[in-house]
């Protein structure tokens, strides 16, 4: 899909949706640290679901779209995108 806002064509592939079992998201779990934001996350599986915790904020519920992205309903922080390196980690 792309669109013209006026100030340029902006593409937005196609995201494939994808339902993980509680068992998939266990292996999401664990800390983070982004270096750009020097900020430390944590993802803990919670009732079946993703969420993300910080010091900075309350808990954000992950909504899986696939194995690589989640969304969120936080405006701050609308999505998330997972990398993995050869060996899935």
């Amino acid at each position: 899909m792309s669109f013209n806002p006026g100030t340029g064509e902006t593409t937005a592939p196609k995201v494939e949706r994808e339902t993980l079992t509680p068992g998939m998201l266990k292996a999401y779990e664990g800390a983070y640290y982004c270096e750009e934001l020097d900020a430390r996350y944590e993802i803990a599986l919670k009732e079946g679901r993703l969420v993300l915790t910080s010091l900075r904020a309350s808990d954000i519920p992950l909504n899986p779209e696939n194995r690589k992205a989640f969304i969120s309903r936080s405006a701050g922080s609308p999505s998330y995108i997972f990398s993995f390196d050869e060996k899935g980690g």
